[in-house]
């Protein structure tokens, strides 16, 4: 299942693109358009995504503290089962 494109902004600065990936992320997770229990290799996200993989950990890392997802090094992440908590 291919993952739709995402653009990204046109600012270049490493955090913009860290809280762009971090906002798209957190939406198509708590949307399903992530599905849970799926991993996703960190190239298929920064490809989506239209970014490196440098500020897409940065937003894997935001995300995994947030309990929506578990992120492996240096392969990708799986999105966590939501709790109606």
């Amino acid at each position: 299942m291919a993952i739709p494109h995402t653009k990204t902004p046109t600012k270049s600065k490493p955090a913009s693109l860290s809280k762009h990936a971090y906002d798209v992320l957190r939406e198509k997770v708590l949307n399903n358009e992530l599905s849970s229990g799926r991993f996703y290799l960190e190239k298929e996200l920064a490809d989506m995504l239209e970014i490196s993989r440098t500020p897409l950990k940065e937003a894997l890392v935001k995300l995994e503290n947030e309990g929506l997802i578990h992120v492996q090094p240096r392969h990708g992440m799986k999105v966590l089962p939501l709790s109606a908590d």
